[in-house]
Formats: C-alpha cells, structure tokens, sequence
C-alpha cells in the first residue's frame, strides 16, 4: 500500500469534499464533464511527464483515499482543476481562497455563496484589453 494511502481504504471525507468541489468549479469553467483521463493529462503535462498518471490514480485523489506524494503533484492537480493548492489541499485552514461559486454550482460549506466567476469570454477580453492599454503606455 502506497505510504499516502489512507488505511484500509478510508477516506478523508474533507479532502473528497474539497476535490468534489474543485472539480465541479473546472467543469462550470469549461462548460463540460471533467474526465479522469483529462485530469491525468493534465496533471501529467504540468509535471512534464511522458506517461499521464493512470486514471485510476487520479480517481483515488479525488475521493480522498489517497493523496498526492509529492508537492508538485499536489500543485499540478490544483492547477489542473484552476484552484489554489493550498485550499485543494488544507481547505480554510490554509487561509488560501475557495473557488468562487458559479450558477447552478454545487453547494459547499467551504465556499462563499455567491461570489461570481466571470464567463471564460469576459475573462479574456478584460486580459486583452488590460494588456492593450498596457501597451499604450
């Protein structure tokens, strides 16, 4: 058994929460389903690593029966679900921030109700023009 592996197959109810959660936060930014496979790309990619994780690995990580070994595992997967590593990995106890929630959003004790994520094509058109007004300088 893996040293990060919760004995006897439980799981640690806050981390699974907290995955449940970040992984739903991606999906509302992405506007579709989030797959084991895509996450292991993902994570994969980040850590520049030929082979992707199996997805069966990444599958314990979100149901909190295992976690990440290593710190850059641990910032990979926050990266891949767009969430700060130390709430993905400690919750409020980090003082990192949540998510912020989006309609339609899966509720959860550790997030603000109500704070908005701005739509993909908005994000990017206040990045374009702050980066345009820079230039103008």
């Amino acid at each position: 058994m893996p040293d990060d592996e919760k004995p006897d197959g439980k799981v640690d109810a806050d981390l699974a929460r907290r995955m449940f959660v970040a992984r739903h936060y991606r999906e509302g930014q992405l506007g579709r389903a989030l797959t084991l496979s895509d996450i292991s790309r993902a994570v994969s990619a980040s850590l520049k690593r030929e082979e992707p994780y199996d997805p069966s690995v990444i599958a314990r990580w979100l149901k909190g029966t295992q976690e990440p070994r290593t710190r850059p595992q641990w910032v990979a997967l926050a990266r891949a679900l767009a969430v700060d590593v130390g709430w993905l990995a400690f919750g409020l106890e980090s003082a990192a921030p949540a998510p912020a929630t989006y309609p339609g959003q899966v509720e959860a004790g550790d997030l603000a109700p109500g704070t908005p994520v701005p739509k993909p094509e908005k994000a990017k058109a206040e990045r374009s023009s702050a980066r345009s007004s820079r230039g103008r300088r």
